[in-house]
């Protein structure tokens, strides 16, 4: 990081954020052949930290908000988490930060998730609760 960039970080003003994200873009694209198949975290990783003055890269997340290709980039740092959809690289990578639509997706995934449980509830639960009614000669009331 240069002298000029830690000036520009201390201001915190929104030309600093674009200055941070152009920056960020460059080592991505300066570095890809470098870290294809290794196992480092990327220049980009410790920037976005530097200049959100935050813990770790998805931290820095927030301060990036309405950068949605920065905000994509910073989901690829700490390795992700350990869940089946990682719904901030959704949100910012696939959907480009479209709010609403997340919205909107998220809540369609709620009702399915329930709709899911619903169905495994009725195939598997409800059959076992109602043999142990009968096994203890409860009424079906």
């Amino acid at each position: 990081v240069a002298e000029k960039d830690v000036a520009c970080i201390a201001s915190k003003d929104e030309a600093c954020k674009v200055q941070v994200v152009e920056r960020m873009l460059r080592l991505k694209a300066d570095q890809w052949f470098d870290l294809k198949g290794k196992d480092q975290e990327a220049a980009y990783c410790t920037m976005a930290v530097l200049a959100a003055t935050t813990e770790d890269a998805r931290s820095a997340m927030t301060w990036l908000s309405g950068y949605p290709a920065a905000q994509c980039l910073l989901t690829k740092c700490d390795g992700g988490d350990d869940t089946l959809i990682d719904y901030e690289a959704l949100y910012s990578c696939k959907l480009n930060g479209n709010a609403p639509f997340m919205t909107f997706v998220c809540l369609l995934l709620l009702f399915y998730y329930f709709i899911l449980m619903g169905v495994v509830a009725d195939g598997y639960l409800v059959p076992v609760l109602i043999q142990i009614g009968r096994t203890l000669k409860m009424s079906d009331a």
